[in-house]
């Protein structure tokens, strides 16, 4: 199965996402097609291509399993407060994907 990015990122930043993605399938069951779709829709306006080595290192210094979460549930989710009576006494909605496709 050809992978397509739609975005543009050196060779192991996109290594980096095909873990990502392999994360998201083991974590919610979803098929790996959707994974890189929802990196994708998460990821698509980022431009890497020009990024220092530095910069990635921000990218990197997440787990995958990190940027699975916060792909799949939404950047503003608070994903790690899993339990419904935090996330109820916090004022917070229940935690939900974000909507696919």
């Amino acid at each position: 199965m050809e992978i397509i990015w739609e975005f543009t990122a050196p060779g192991p930043l996109l290594g980096y996402c095909k873990l990502i993605a392999a994360e998201m399938v083991k974590e919610f069951a979803i098929p790996y097609e959707e994974a890189v779709g929802r990196i994708n829709a998460s990821w698509a306006e980022m431009e890497f291509s020009n990024v220092s080595p530095d910069d990635l290192n921000l990218i990197y210094h997440e787990l995958p399993s990190h940027w699975a979460k916060r792909i799949y549930y939404g950047e503003d989710s608070f994903w790690w407060i899993r339990s419904e009576t935090e996330r109820d006494r916090l004022g917070l909605l229940p935690l939900q994907p974000v909507r696919w496709p």
